[in-house]
């Protein structure tokens, strides 16, 4: 599973929550993404519970159909059914309270399982606890997180990346000015919100941040 995982989980992971794109269209987000070179796309939809739900299932399965055309893993977040019943790659833990043990109960192996970490304790306990991989962040300030989440700078996120052997997505005010020093903890995944929403050409940002991640993983194989 963590070879599987390394191979699915790396590059630019792009989210597609309606809410921090001015309410733009999902699908129309995802096709910018993948369009862009993004390896890795999250469909994250807030809810009151995370059981069943129609919409996101009709959902995941238009982005499961842009699969035949772009290559890239699709992970959805929270919602474990329909990720099972859509054959998505994986799910992300967020906002639901479900254990990675629950979630292998019920769906064994076929999932990879993401979960949220904001504090190197939290990371740790997150690892132990089965995670195939994990969000790592605010690493810098940003308003696309909760308020209450204190900024873990990029010490942390070297710490983290250190002593894990699952892979580590770096994410929270991520930008042109400090992905060098972000890249430089030897994370190979890192996602990107602001810096790619508040341009006018998506797709030209998106091949920005994939070279920088190129040009790093190169320099780690020489």
């Amino acid at each position: 599973m963590k070879d599987r995982c390394r191979g699915l989980i790396a590059g630019l992971y792009l989210v597609s929550d309606s809410t921090l794109f001015g309410g733009r269209d999902y699908i129309d987000l995802v096709t910018s993404f993948v369009a862009g070179g993004a390896k890795v796309v999250e469909l994250d939809v807030l809810s009151d519970n995370y059981i069943w739900s129609e919409e996101v299932f009709a959902m995941a399965m238009d982005i499961m159909r842009l699969k035949k055309k772009y290559d890239f893993t699709f992970i959805v977040g929270d919602y474990v059914d329909v990720a099972a019943e859509a054959k998505a790659d994986g799910i992300m833990i967020r906002r639901n309270k479900i254990s990675v043990g629950e979630i292998r109960k019920r769906v064994g192996d076929r999932l990879l399982v993401g979960c949220c970490a904001h504090s190197e304790e939290e990371a740790i306990s997150k690892i132990k606890g089965g995670a195939d991989y994990l969000l790592f962040g605010p690493v810098f300030p940003s308003r696309d997180f909760e308020a209450d989440l204190s900024p873990q700078g990029v010490g942390v996120l070297e710490r983290v990346v250190g002593m894990s052997d699952i892979p580590i997505v770096a994410a929270g005010g991520i930008n042109r000015e400090n992905i060098d020093s972000v890249l430089a903890t030897g994370v190979r995944s890192v996602s990107i919100i602001s810096a790619i929403r508040d341009v006018d050409n998506m797709v030209k940002e998106i091949s920005f941040y994939l070279e920088k991640i190129a040009s790093f993983a190169n320099k780690g194989l020489e």
